[in-house]
């Protein structure tokens, strides 16, 4: 596979709640963000840059999709994901899997 410039590569956004790391997680959410940051920017690397942040405005999604500046849809995301043979629902699925597995990793350290 050809490497992708940065400006062609798809920009995730992961929003993570506090809660998700039990009842301290307000506390803990800015240091496990910089710690998930840090794995994620090795999941599929080749054709993603991750931005991790803490979700505190229940508003915003926990996951969003970004190209060239612009806001992608799902179904854009979707077709982008499929150009590497990704789906994109096994895709956010394999980012859940992993998200639990940071979370054991972090408290584990």
């Amino acid at each position: 596979m050809t490497a992708i410039s940065t400006d062609k590569k798809l920009r995730v956004q992961f929003r993570l709640e506090p809660g998700c790391l039990g009842p301290d997680g307000t506390n803990l959410i800015d240091a496990f963000c910089q710690f998930a940051q840090q794995e994620l920017d090795l999941f599929n690397s080749k054709f993603i840059v991750w931005k991790v942040t803490p979700r505190v405005n229940k508003t915003q999604p926990e996951i969003q999709y970004r190209l060239n500046g612009k806001g992608l849809d799902t179904n854009q995301a979707s077709r982008y994901l499929k150009l590497f043979e990704q789906d994109i629902s096994n895709f956010e699925d394999q980012l859940d899997d992993k998200l639990v597995m940071m979370i054991e990793s972090f408290f584990d350290r």
